[in-house]
């Protein structure tokens, strides 16, 4: 026999599988926070170690980083060897506020490439030819990441200030939302009035 749902029995069955569908979505939402708050909690208790030996390309020229020229806090961009290099360099002028913001305040901006040791000269030469207003840095033997290794994965966790101590005390790039750009500016603010 052939059974035969009426429009209530359809739209019943649809508010269901909605539903499932809206929890399902909630639960994950939650367990993804628990998560991130997990690997906040962990990131934000280490050290992060900045090379000595980081290339430096500035105004078409390479030279090597000076770490006794940096600012109390730093703000790191790192992109390792998953994210596209050619992508991100292209998009470089992107960053051009938050220096600009660092000129005129207590923090340096250190932009670091940490590419495949294949893609290494790809990428300088990138730099060297479309990098011409701000320090970009490369590590050209995965430096960064070995001195890191608390780093979280999760591209989320590759932007972040760091105090003059060198522990995280801002995730996130300020430039993705006005929020984050307001929580940054409270942050840095805070930071130099208690320095």
């Amino acid at each position: 026999t052939v059974e035969l749902y009426t429009k209530k029995d359809m739209k019943v069955c649809s508010l269901k599988v909605f539903a499932s569908i809206l929890i399902i979505n909630i639960c994950c939402s939650c367990s993804d926070r628990n998560m991130v708050k997990r690997i906040m909690g962990e990131f934000i208790e280490t050290e992060v170690v900045i090379p000595e030996n980081l290339d430096c390309i500035y105004n078409k020229q390479l030279s090597k980083i000076r770490t006794d020229t940096l600012k109390p806090y730093k703000f790191i961009i790192y992109y390792d060897t998953t994210d596209c290099s050619s992508c991100r360099i292209s998009h470089l002028t992107d960053l051009k506020p938050l220096y600009d913001m660092a000129n005129t305040s207590e923090f340096t901006v250190l932009t670091i490439f940490s590419p495949a040791i294949e893609d290494v000269n790809d990428v300088i030469l990138q730099l060297t030819i479309t990098n011409h207003f701000m320090p970009i840095y490369v590590d050209a033997i995965g430096e960064f990441r070995r001195l890191n290794k608390d780093l979280p994965s999760d591209h989320r966790f590759h932007s972040f200030l760091l105090d003059e101590n060198n522990k995280p005390i801002f995730v996130g790039n300020p430039l993705n939302s006005t929020k984050l750009s307001e929580l940054f500016a409270k942050k840095i603010n805070e930071s130099v009035t208690n320095h």
